[in-house]
Parts: C-alpha cells; sequence; structure tokens
C-alpha cells in the first residue's frame, strides 16, 4: 500500500485521535494505547507555532498540512497573512476547505491535495516560510530532494524523528505494524545533515525540546529568531 492510499481516509481518524480528548473514549484500544505516547506530536504545533511567531510572515507554505488545522491556528494567531497547505490526503483537503469557509478565511488561505513527486512548487509562488510537522518520516529521497530543492533561500522548519533505541521507539515501531504504515524512517543526526549537504541546504539549525527533534533556518536578511528548546 503506498502513502496516499494509506492515508487518504486515515488522516482524519488520526488527527482526531490525537488531538480531540473528548472522543478519546471511543476510540479503539490501541489508539487509546497510543494516545498516551503522543505529547510529543500534539507538542509540534504549540513548538512551530512558537517559533514562527518570532516575526511574522506573510506567505506560508505547509506541506503535510493534514486538515487545516495549523495552517488555521497561524491565521488566527496573525503569524501568517496567507498560508497555502498541501497534503496527500483529499478528504483531509476537503475537509481543510470546509474549514477554511466556516471560519470565512477562504481569502487567506488556499489548500492543495498533492504529494510531493507531483507538486507543482513553481505554480505556487514565492513563500518566506515552509514548514511541515510529522512530514520528514514519510518522505522518499526523490521527495527529500524535490522538497528541499523548491524550499530555495525561504526559512524553514521541519521536525525529524530521531533513531535511536528507546522505548518510545520501540513502541512506535509496535504501533506501525499493527497499523500497516506502508512506509517511515528514522533518521539520524548525521543522515539529515549529509542529505542537506548534498542538496546544498546551508544555515540550519537543529533543535530539540520536550522530545520534538527539529531542523530550522532564518533566512539571510531576517532578524535572528532563535526558537527555544536546546541547540545542538
Amino acid at each position: 500500500m503506498k502513502q496516499r492510499e494509506y492515508w487518504q481516509e486515515r488522516i482524519i481518524d488520526w488527527e482526531k485521535a490525537c488531538y480531540d480528548q473528548a472522543s478519546s473514549e471511543s476510540l479503539p484500544f490501541i489508539e487509546r494505547l497510543a494516545n498516551l505516547f503522543r505529547g510529543t506530536v500534539r507538542y509540534r504545533r504549540q513548538l512551530g507555532l512558537t517559533i514562527l511567531a518570532h516575526k511574522p510572515r506573510q506567505r506560508v507554505l505547509e506541506v503535510g498540512c493534514g486538515s487545516g488545522a495549523f495552517a488555521l491556528i497561524l491565521l488566527n494567531e496573525n503569524v501568517a497573512q496567507h498560508v497555502v497547505g498541501v497534503d496527500i490526503s483529499t478528504a483531509a483537503i476537503q475537509v481543510a476547505n470546509e474549514k477554511a469557509s466556516e471560519h470565512r478565511m477562504g481569502d487567506r488561505v488556499s489548500f492543495l491535495a498533492s504529494d510531493l513527486e507531483n507538486l507543482d512548487f513553481a505554480a505556487l509562488g514565492q513563500f518566506d516560510y515552509v514548514v511541515g510537522l510529522g512530514l520528514t518520516p514519510y518522505l522518499t529521497d526523490r521527495e527529500f530532494a524535490r522538497l528541499f530543492h523548491a524550499v530555495g533561500g525561504a526559512s524553514f522548519l521541519f521536525d525529524v524523528h530521531r533513531k535511536g533505541f528507546n522505548f518510545i521507539n520501540v513502541a512506535h515501531a509496535f504501533f506501525r505494524v499493527v497499523k500497516g504504515h506502508p512506509f517511515y524512517r528514522l533518521f539520524h543526526k548525521r543522515e539529515i545533515d549529509a542529505m542537506l549537504a548534498g542538496f546544498g541546504v546551508t544555515g540550519y539549525q537543529w533543535g530539540s525540546e520536550r522530545g520534538v527533534d527539529y531542523i530550522y533556518r532564518e533566512s539571510a536578511g531576517e532578524h535572528d529568531c532563535s526558537p527555544p528548546g536546546n541547540r545542538e
């Protein structure tokens, strides 16, 4: 099974399981068990908001936007003036568009269903910030290359699931087997560094906070917006 087929409908249920605590009692046992270890997943949005809020952003591209919740948070908090969200799931994009219409933000946000391999980055225009939360484990080498070549000189933020033998990684591996994930990658720091060096990406930093490891860059000419957390 490919990523598109896997996430087409599951992404909506996954988001509800992660973020809608009111419905947690109705979840299957495996999801209720997984929720005990999803603190880092839930914290990603707050971390992303904190980092981006250091400076107003004009146009933000969110890759792997799901049903649009984080994009709307950026707009509601006036962190971004306009957001374009892209996700592999057409079902998620339909929900995202419904949310945008419901909140009367259709003139400030656009949602598009596409995988990265076929995404026409040139047609999307210029962005001063590119963000992807929970995205990198699902990217092939080709998709990584397309993404970072498209990023160009923009600022960016991506979290990374790092390799290591620990309880969380073992539990997550068990969960992926049970759920039948088609593809998921963990990385050593040196692997990400080598990959980005091959793409000619420079000027980025590593950060880690509350279990979330991430890479970020503020483009040349912008203010120093060092995010919270421990730097490496």
